[in-house]
């Protein structure tokens, strides 16, 4: 592809501001930071650096606060409560003329590296108690997902006054962000349980009987006659865009695509907005949406733009899983949208498209996202140099090359050892990396070979590919020993021996009896022919995924575990977004469903409370609902708790003057604590 060829790299223009390219930073709540007070510091420039610099055209913020009183947000972002001032610690401010000065920082940053900077506007709903009105009787039955609430907490039902408050604290604060020189704003009228501009256009949430609610057109006046005030204090020529759900992804309960085009974008349009910004569902009753997990296809949500685009002449931004250049490319070839969000993408590589305009192979220069849902993505799971970048006086080892090169030996070569080895070469050490198996990735790559975590393989390619170009001596089929370390004689080893899932001691006779990772390098033995549904037996919730995937194999599966229902996917590397998709597939918890992605399955068949027994040439022997009982079976699974491989460490000590322990080996942990390990090892080497 040549570059100068390409629409993404085209300027584009909206109201007078001219976009560099057509890649934006997607907005996320945790950007930017402020202090105790709410004011721009170099902390949050700190924070915003690599994205910034990153050669987006746009950053846009989260939703910045610009209301007096001080929300009740109950959601997950971190942010505490400064005693003296009563503001939220960590939320951008711009409630009164005093912020503007500190604002103009981020924005001569932004500028430097000609980025323009956005930033959202709009109060807090549900999430922080504040909605519209109350949910109709048949609504308050389904699940409200905030802190593991069964149900939506009682709401302070906003009134005509104070939304008209709402109304000019929201036409100032779009004032002050034109004095600070901010680029433009976006009104988020998306996800309705967050923000209560989108909670007023829901028919799910906003059933009030006046100005402000009763039919589709009133729903509308919260937003409408913001917008024009915002118009009516900063004037015609200040970029304005407005940010919603091109699908609720609540069916009749409320609006649908269809929807979206008819009713609310003919009328956003008339009333004066410059952009529209599509984004879907709700963080705490459709999660699916705003963060879609692993589990979803890339570009999954872009037909929702698309649809909105061949309706309005306005410019139009997509989102949902866009993680390459070239893919963000071929939609906006393809006339789906004007400009592309990446988010987590670019907290993954900063990169992302320097490498790209490089010709670098975006699969081995650039890391990609794996859908991990790591809360904000603050200290992103695969990419070291965001951790720390929200806290003050955090000191990350540089990656500076040593004047004294060390022999390092890496032993294992799951993510790890691969991250420490690339690290220690990209120092200077002179490195060999031993793995015991015939190829890399360890437990990481084994869990990849599951449609679900397919994903997972991103951070493999990525690693493998680095050590290659680093010349690092890669030696797969090594089964290392003490003597054999004694031999090799290092200056340093770094153990990243992982870790084993052992079955229990009634089990270890079973035929066809494997523990979960070994089934996962077995699985062809058991996934069902044409004219045998092989019965397959799944031990332990934390294979939930596994059994998916055997049953969608052809596979008849039951998946049985000791605990209840609301235990899978429970697991702490499994955010809610990916606990919520699980518990939908495989409970009748009572979610939302009205989309094919949540509807519940039977295949797997769900044992919850079982305690597995014994097995033998009858069956499976298990205790559940008060009665022992025996299941016929082809391959029995046993998902259970990880054991760290780390016999070698005490020995080697003996003949190596330093060495360490990272990932598994160290301690039992997920591929956050595995990067972050490593790189504090071997940055320090």
């Amino acid at each position: 592809m040549k570059i100068e060829n390409m629409e993404l790299l085209k300027p584009i223009t909206i109201n007078g501001m001219t976009l560099k390219n057509r890649l934006g930073n997607a907005p996320f709540g945790s950007v930017p930071s402020g202090d105790g007070d709410g004011y721009i510091n170099d902390n949050t420039i700190g924070h915003c650096r690599t994205l910034i610099e990153s050669g987006v055209g746009m950053l846009m913020t989260g939703p910045i606060r610009v209301y007096p009183e001080v929300s009740r947000f109950i959601g997950s972002s971190g942010v505490g409560q400064d005693k003296e001032q009563k503001r939220p610690i960590g939320t951008a401010s711009l409630v009164d003329d005093s912020y503007i000065e500190s604002w103009k920082k981020l924005v001569d940053f932004a500028h430097s590296h000609d980025c323009k900077l956005g930033i959202q506007l709009g109060e807090w709903g549900p999430q922080a108690l504040n909605s519209m009105s109350d949910l109709k009787e048949e609504n308050k039955k389904y699940k409200y997902l905030a802190l593991g609430q069964g149900e939506l907490p009682e709401q302070h039902i906003m009134t005509v006054e104070e939304l008209e408050k709402i109304i000019e604290y929201t036409a100032q604060g779009a004032l002050r962000a034109q004095k600070a020189g901010i680029d433009c704003v976006e009104l988020h009228a998306a996800h309705s349980t967050g923000l209560l501009f989108a909670n007023a256009l829901d028919p799910f949430f906003n059933n009030r009987d006046d100005e402000y609610g009763g039919d589709v057109g009133r729903r509308l006046n919260l937003l409408v006659k913001t917008i024009k005030r915002i118009r009516e204090v900063v004037g015609p020529d200040y970029p304005l865009l407005v940010r919603i759900n091109g699908d609720d992804l609540k069916g009749d309960l409320g609006h649908t695509s269809e929807d979206v085009c008819r009713h609310i974008v003919p009328v956003l349009e008339a009333a004066g907005v410059d952009a529209i910004d599509v984004s879907m569902g709700g963080p705490m009753y459709e999660t699916q949406g705003p963060l879609p997990p692993v589990y979803y296809p890339r570009g999954c949500w872009m037909y929702l733009a698309r649809a909105i685009k061949q309706d309005t002449k306005l410019p139009v931004i997509g989102v949902g899983r866009i993680t390459t250049i070239e893919m963000a490319e071929k939609y906006l070839r393809e006339g789906w949208a004007d400009i592309i969000y990446m988010g987590r993408q670019i907290f993954a590589d900063q990169n992302t498209l320097q490498n790209f305009i490089d010709g670098k192979k975006e699969y081995q220069e650039t890391r990609q996202c794996i859908a991990c849902l790591k809360p904000g993505c603050i200290d992103c799971s695969v990419n070291y140099d965001r951790f720390g970048t929200m806290r003050p006086g955090f000191k990350r080892a540089t990656l500076d090359r040593v004047e004294n090169p060390k022999k390092v030996l890496v032993v294992g070569g799951g993510v790890a050892g691969m991250e420490a080895a690339r690290v220690a070469a990209l120092k200077g050490h002179k490195v060999t990396l031993w793995e015991r198996e015939g190829n890399l990735g360890g437990i990481v790559a084994t869990l990849a070979t599951t449609p679900l975590t397919s994903e997972f393989q991103n951070i493999v390619d990525y690693g493998s590919y680095q050590l290659s170009k680093l010349e690092v001596d890669v030696r797969c089929c090594c089964v290392a020993s003490v003597e054999k370390i004694k031999a090799f004689a290092p200056d340093v080893c770094i153990l990243a021996t992982g870790a084993e899932m052992p079955l229990p001691d009634f089990l270890q006779d079973g035929l066809m009896v494997m523990s979960h990772l070994e089934a996962m390098k077995r699985k062809r033995e058991f996934r069902s022919l044409a004219q045998w549904k092989k019965e397959v037996v799944v031990y332990g919730f934390t294979a939930a995924e596994f059994a998916i995937d055997l049953s969608e194999a052809g596979a008849n599966v039951t998946l049985m575990g000791p605990a209840g229902e609301s235990s899978i996917g429970s697991e702490g590397w499994v955010r809610r977004e990916r606990k919520y998709f699980l518990q939908r597939k495989l409970t009748d918890i009572n979610y939302i469903r009205r989309t094919p992605d949540t509807y519940r399955v039977h295949n797997p068949r769900v044992l919850t409370h079982a305690k597995l027994e014994g097995v033998g040439n009858d069956g499976v022997h298990y205790y559940h609902n008060g009665i022992h009982k025996t299941m016929p079976y082809d391959v029995l699974i046993y998902s259970g708790g990880r054991k760290k491989n780390d016999d070698l460490f005490e020995a080697v000590q003996q003949y190596v003057s330093t060495v360490h322990k990272i990932g598994d080996c160290d301690s039992i942990g997920n591929i956050t604590t595995a990067i972050q390990n490593a790189n504090d090892i071997a940055r320090n080497l």
